[in-house]
């Protein structure tokens, strides 16, 4: 080999090793969780810690409380829907796009409170590109509470917890509860 070829192949890793650590530099952190309430997750009626595994079809009912099941989730006053969702990290509030797959709940008669919600993934049955393709692929997502207006065109507030689903599967854990608004 002569010395210019060996020079071009050696300027060229260089710039693609540059290339490849910017990108690793540069990949997105995951969003910090902003919700309105901390969602605290049952299995037939006992508080699970984010190190319980969950199937893809289990009953996961969701709470304000570690000790009460029955600690309802809040929306405010203008709310006039609530749906439970599975979203991008980070897209939360964004119906249109951010929700992959959702479904939707409803409030205890005369309030804007909703009482054990349901956040079994197949359960959520509208939204592209649906539950059963989330469960498929596998990977991070948000599956929260978002109390909206307008059918669902207004999004006023979310509770969610961070997911991770696996490939096939569908098996998932939730990240820990986020220290807020939690009932003790």
């Amino acid at each position: 080999m002569n010395k210019k070829l060996l020079f071009a192949l050696g300027a060229a890793v260089v710039v693609i090793c540059g290339v490849l650590a910017t990108v690793l530099f540069l990949q997105p952190s995951q969003p910090k969780n902003d919700s309105a309430e901390a969602i605290s997750l049952f299995v037939t009626g006992a508080y699970k810690d984010s190190s319980f595994g969950f199937d893809w079809t289990t009953n996961a009912i969701g709470s304000t409380s570690k000790t009460d099941i029955e600690s309802r989730l809040n929306c405010p006053a203008e709310a006039t829907e609530v749906y439970v969702f599975l979203a991008t990290p980070g897209q939360e509030r964004d119906s249109d796009f951010g929700w992959l797959a959702y479904a939707q709940n409803s409030f205890v008669n005369g309030t804007k409170s909703v009482l054990t919600p349901n956040f079994k993934p197949s359960g959520l049955v509208n939204g592209a590109p649906g539950a059963s393709y989330l469960k498929r692929i596998g990977g991070d997502y948000s599956l929260g509470l978002a109390c909206t207006v307008g059918a669902k065109k207004n999004v006023l507030s979310v509770s969610y917890r961070s997911i991770k689903v696996e490939s096939q599967t569908g098996k998932w854990n939730a990240s820990p509860e986020p220290s807020i608004n939690q009932k003790n």
